[in-house]
């Protein structure tokens, strides 16, 4: 990936390579054809066809507005012309976006995880560390149950 041209421009103007995005052109239209026959039909079909998608680990879906909005219509596409299961992984409180914007017959298969860092709990008001005894898979924080709720309204 150093070698590629528009990373080695961006180093020459002075910027490290953390501090540099690279961006798919034209990635929601790449992404439908992919998933699309010549003939414009999906090319998974099959309702056995039960595969998740992983969101990076290295990219979070939703750091901003724009990423957000992007990811919702990718996450549109996905599920329109799959069967397939997502996860979206973010610290960001815009997974609300994306969950807002599913479709009702499709959120089932949404899996939204809301990265706060260890034994964290959050409230509307507030957050803060809990004690390690407190914490277990079985207490979901607010952000977490108002995805899973999805909006209100």
């Amino acid at each position: 990936m150093f070698r590629h041209p528009t990373v080695i421009a961006a180093q020459k103007q002075g910027l490290a390579f953390p501090d540099i995005v690279i961006r798919r052109e034209q990635a929601l239209e790449s992404l439908r054809a992919s998933l699309l026959t010549a003939k414009g039909t999906r090319k998974y079909n099959d309702p056995d066809d039960r595969r998740v998608i992983y969101a990076s680990p290295l990219v979070d879906v939703a750091a901003n507005v724009e990423l957000a909005k992007e990811t919702l219509e990718t996450c549109r596409i996905i599920l329109e012309l799959t069967n397939w299961k997502i996860r979206l992984l973010s610290k960001s409180n815009l997974l609300t976006l994306i969950a807002a914007g599913i479709p009702d017959q499709h959120r089932h298969r949404l899996i939204f995880g809301v990265s706060t860092g260890p034994w964290m709990t959050a409230s509307p008001t507030r957050s803060k560390v809990a004690p390690r005894s407190s914490a277990s898979g079985s207490h979901r924080c607010t952000p977490c149950r108002m995805l899973a709720s999805g909006p209100s309204g």
